[in-house]
């Protein structure tokens, strides 16, 4: 909540954070909305994932449905702001398919909640199946394979999805010009040529 307040603090732009499971359980999931809220978040997504992951397990799980929906609850309650935007996200799709996922966003959306997120669909199938589930906002992760002349934006705004989240996109130039930089160096000696690039 201190970086989102840094961040609020020297700029206009709304702030989306994702804040995992929202410190835990539902009352952690009170403190984390107000914790945000007084920094200036714009928006929080609230996630089912079992966080920390439970010892010994050996890939992601989720926390049930109606501890989920308990802690959805929480989140539209503990917010003063009615502005503030609270996005209830499953990533159960990625864990056990596309079934559980309908099911997860259908509960999510009687919560009281203002959108849904749900990240790692690519197929149009699962995407259409996921938007007519729910009446609320729906927001994804990455894009969908373009069909011939029409771009996965286009295909997501055309089955109705308002958003979609790119945010690895950044980090991985990031990553890429400090590789690059770093390699010029070991290899020169020196910035040399490499600083016209800046």
């Amino acid at each position: 909540a201190q970086l989102a307040k840094r961040i609020t603090d020297c700029t206009a732009l709304s702030l989306q954070v994702d804040c995992d499971n929202g410190f835990g359980n539902a009352l952690n999931v009170m403190r984390c909305v107000r914790e945000f809220e007084s920094a200036g978040a714009a928006s929080l997504t609230l996630e089912d994932t079992d966080l920390p992951r439970p010892y010994g397990s050996k890939g992601p799980s989720a926390i049930s449905i109606d501890e989920m929906c308990g802690k959805l609850e929480a989140a539209v309650e503990a917010r003063k702001d009615s502005e503030m935007v609270i996005v209830g996200r499953t990533d159960t799709f990625r864990i056990s398919g596309i079934k559980e996922a309908v099911e997860r966003v259908r509960a999510y959306q009687e919560t009281g909640v203002d959108a849904i997120f749900v990240p790692g669909l690519q197929r149009r199938e699962d995407l259409e199946k996921i938007r007519k589930n729910i009446s609320l906002p729906a927001i994804s992760s990455g894009l969908p394979e373009p069909e011939g002349s029409k771009s996965g934006l286009e295909i997501l705004n055309e089955i109705g999805f308002c958003m979609t989240v790119l945010a690895k996109y950044p980090f991985m130039i990031v990553v890429k010009a400090l590789y690059d930089s770093l390699s010029y160096l070991k290899e020169n000696g020196e910035p040399g040529s490499f600083e016209e690039k800046m």
